[in-house]
């Protein structure tokens, strides 16, 4: 009987071609679910990227028209900004609604839409 010699490239090359290929065992309906979470996921990033986008569109046009109109500076706009920041915290701790919010627009006169 002969035997080979390889070098070791060769026997590299040899192990990887013997080494197989994992395979996995899932259902019908596990497939769904991973493909269902991996949506949702996916959904949910592009939400929330959407939303951060137009919260920073909305206070970037605030901020460049209230210093364009009425020459607010810079400490005045940081001020306004922590201010919106804090209705924003409000918000999200559900101490108080956008509805409230909008509501108090009414009262001061001007109607969102």
């Amino acid at each position: 009987m002969e035997v080979i010699k390889l070098n070791r490239a060769e026997r590299r090359r040899l192990q990887r071609e013997q080494q197989k290929a994992p395979t996995y065992c899932i259902n019908q309906k596990q497939l769904s679910n991973l493909v269902r979470d991996e949506v949702n996921s996916r959904l949910e990033e592009i939400k929330n990227e959407a939303i951060n986008k137009t919260i920073q569109a909305y206070t970037a046009a605030w901020v460049i028209s209230l210093h364009d109109e009425f020459q607010f500076g810079h400490k005045r706009l940081q001020r306004i900004l922590k201010k919106v920041e804090n209705q924003f915290e409000c918000i999200t701790a559900e101490t108080v609604t956008v509805e409230d919010l909008v509501n108090w627009c009414k009262e001061y006169g001007i109607e969102i839409k």
